[in-house]
């Protein structure tokens, strides 16, 4: 299971709608999976052009806070871990740290 992780700290750090940035994260399971990373970094998150952004996420005054992609809000503080996070086959990719 990964934890949500919170960027409050970094002010530059935020989502369209202001809420801070946040990721979820798991370290290794064991010392020799210690540097190996599991990266995932889901699509569609990007905006380009102000009118696009604004056609997804509202405007800062109005944000649509219940799209994951335009806010933090009402994230959960866990994630299960499935897919490339959770492998049948391969013990070392299960075992790395993991950020999605």
């Amino acid at each position: 299971q990964l934890q949500l992780q919170d960027l409050s700290g970094y002010e530059n750090a935020v989502c369209t709608d202001g809420s801070p940035a946040k990721f979820y994260y798991r370290p290794a399971q064991t010392a020799e999976s210690s540097n190996v990373w599991v990266v995932y970094l889901q699509g569609g998150g990007w905006c380009h052009s102000e009118l696009s952004c604004m056609w997804r996420c509202g405007h800062p005054s109005n944000p649509k806070v219940a799209n994951p992609m335009c806010s933090s809000f009402g994230l959960s503080r866990h994630r299960r871990a499935q897919g490339i996070f959770n492998p049948t086959d391969s013990t070392r990719l299960r075992n790395a740290n993991q950020v999605y």
